[in-house]
């Protein structure tokens, strides 16, 4: 009998991550069966795979109250697909699809849990979050982690741990090109955090020494979207396709996320290793691990996302001296020799697979 493997994800569509995750393993064992249940929170009207498993229900995305309300119907849902399809492994994305996953499964299926992002939000938020994974965290046979830094904060947990950041799968690309002013500088993604990218618009709003684009869609592209002008330009959603594109026609990519935010201060978002891929240095948040490392390393800028003299005072002096960004780009290179690739880091999954 062949063996199969149920993916798990709280949303519709299923995170980058988790497809990236379900095409390496087709591609590994392309006789395993998969199958992916997922939550279609905004009812929308989809056609999903065949292999999907879809669970209807409301739940307003970005709030998180209903959200926990709701994950118990979802859990029950999940319950019935893995009670029907008796997967051999499981993998779960993020710990609130770790808390839908049944009990009792030790010795019947592998448990895989993929942490994303740690818990956050406000005090009592966090702390009811952090229960839940507690609980949920002793279903699991190996936890995968997706940044480096996040290893600490499990040091005292007695299950089989990796680190599997969430690299590209595209091929790497050296720069050859001068900087020259205006200086292009780009954001890439969900467009959210109207804090932290409204001292990075006012900072460039009509200095011709810089030209902004956004590329992506999400919940403050509309009220960001009216600051447009004529070197500050909104472009909307985007195909994953085009991000070398993007990368490879700027100067700088602005990667700073909120710094007040627990989760942030310990993750590696995508746009960290697509810097390095795409040699196209990084603007990061200051006062996070990841920030931290960039400085240290001398791999991309950092920055106080919050206050306008900060984020003026970096990009001011990176105009001034462009040569910056290509001392960033040399160093990029030789830290580069020392990375591995995702397939290389997928191996730690394969051979737990395999046993």
């Amino acid at each position: 009998m062949k063996k199969s493997v149920l993916l798990i994800d709280t949303a519709y569509p299923v995170n980058g991550r988790t497809e990236k995750i379900l095409n390496s393993l087709q591609k590994r064992y392309p006789d395993y069966q998969y199958n992916v249940v997922a939550w279609n929170r905004k009812l929308d009207s989809v056609s999903a795979p065949d292999y999907y498993y879809l669970y209807q229900k409301k739940s307003e995305l970005g709030n998180r109250i209903k959200k926990f309300l709701n994950i118990f119907g979802f859990k029950k849902y999940v319950k019935s697909v893995v009670s029907m399809i008796h997967p051999d492994v499981i993998i779960a994305s993020h710990w609130d699809s770790l808390f839908t996953v049944p009990y009792h499964l030790k010795g019947k299926s592998l448990v895989i849990y993929d942490n994303i992002d740690i818990p956050e939000g406000g005090f009592v938020q966090r702390h009811m979050e952090l229960i839940m994974e507690k609980v949920s965290i002793k279903k699991s046979d190996l936890i995968i982690h997706a940044s480096r830094f996040f290893q600490e904060l499990y040091r005292d947990i007695d299950i089989k741990q990796c680190v599997i950041e969430n690299k590209p799968t595209l091929q790497k690309k050296d720069r050859e090109d001068n900087p020259v002013l205006p200086l292009k500088i780009a954001y890439l993604g969900n467009i959210r955090y109207v804090d932290t990218l409204t001292p990075l618009i006012d900072v460039v709003t009509n200095d011709k020494k810089f030209s902004l684009d956004f590329y992506g869609g999400g919940p403050d592209y509309e009220t960001l979207k009216t600051r447009e002008c004529e070197n500050v330009h909104f472009h909307g959603p985007y195909h994953y396709s085009e991000v070398e594109k993007f990368y490879l026609s700027s100067d700088l990519i602005w990667a700073a996320y909120p710094n007040k935010d627990f989760n942030v201060k310990y993750a590696i978002s995508n746009k960290y290793h697509e810097s390095l891929y795409f040699s196209t240095p990084g603007i990061f948040a200051n006062e996070t691990k990841l920030g931290d490392y960039v400085a240290r390393e001398g791999i991309g800028f950092i920055v106080n996302p919050y206050d306008y003299s900060s984020v003026k005072e970096l990009l001011c002096r990176v105009a001034n001296n462009t040569s910056l960004i290509n001392d960033c780009r040399n160093r990029i290179k030789r830290v580069l020799e020392h990375e591995t690739t995702w397939e290389e880091d997928m191996n730690q999954v394969y051979s737990f697979i395999e046993g």
